[in-house]
């Protein structure tokens, strides 16, 4: 949290003495993990959002130095089922993780003037909670029954009294997420654009799992001085 607040704001702080293009985003976020599946269980995207805000410094027409901070929702979801002739249980899980993150892009447009542009560079992101939701449905010799379950994400080793059979508390090893990200943007009117990214993480939430981030992004991107712009 520390070093991508003092990331963030010498970023800023930069910002103020050049001409760095100020890009507010928000957008969606589809996402998932490097988990194989089970038999018996079938993985689920989980969809979330992002906001936050890249600084742009343009070294020339075409190539340009991107680093971002924002709030990025990343998680997974599964469903199981098991039956017999007496028995049935299915079981909806739906698990976000909200990070703060810190991209470094270089931006690459096709051309003095092009409309489209790539971004490609590492990320950093920093787990700071989230919620997980499992729906439990069951019939039990013909009598149905419900439950959902909230429970918070956290992170690190759980205390000594935790006991996951009771507590819905969900912990994973990994706070921190290492990753790399990709992306290619289409300026729509004067420097307001839509992007397509992907991030792929390099950090396992669990130590003994292969369970590492895979998102999806879609964003509306406005710069600020755009707007000034188109004031004048």
């Amino acid at each position: 949290m520390k070093t991508l607040g003092a990331i963030f704001f010498s970023i800023l702080a930069g910002s103020c003495f050049s001409q760095a293009l100020v890009y507010p985003r928000i957008g969606a976020t589809l996402s998932n993990t490097s988990a194989t599946e089970t038999d018996g269980i079938d993985q689920v995207s989980k969809v979330g959002f992002s906001v936050g805000a890249g600084f742009e410094f343009k070294l020339n027409d075409t190539f340009s130095l991107q680093p971002e901070l924002n709030f990025t929702q990343k998680g997974f979801g599964f469903n199981a089922e098991e039956s017999d002739q007496t028995f049935f249980i299915s079981i909806e899980n739906k698990t976000r993780i909200d990070y703060l993150e810190v991209p470094v892009f270089a931006k690459i447009y096709l051309g003095p003037t092009a409309k489209v542009y790539l971004l490609a560079g590492p990320s950093v992101a920093v787990g700071i909670g989230g919620q997980a939701k499992t729906k439990v449905t069951t019939d039990l010799f013909g009598t149905p029954f419900n439950v959902t379950v909230k429970g918070k994400v956290k992170f690190g080793e759980p205390p000594v009294s935790y006991n996951p059979e009771e507590d819905t508390e969900i912990y994973f090893d990994n706070r921190v997420d290492f990753g790399l990200q990709g992306g290619l943007g289409v300026i729509v009117y004067r420097q307001a654009a839509v992007e397509l990214r992907y991030n792929y993480g390099l950090s396992d939430l669990m130590d003994e799992e292969d369970s590492k981030n895979r998102v999806i992004h879609i964003n509306i991107v406005v710069p600020l001085n755009s707007f000034k712009k188109a004031a004048k």
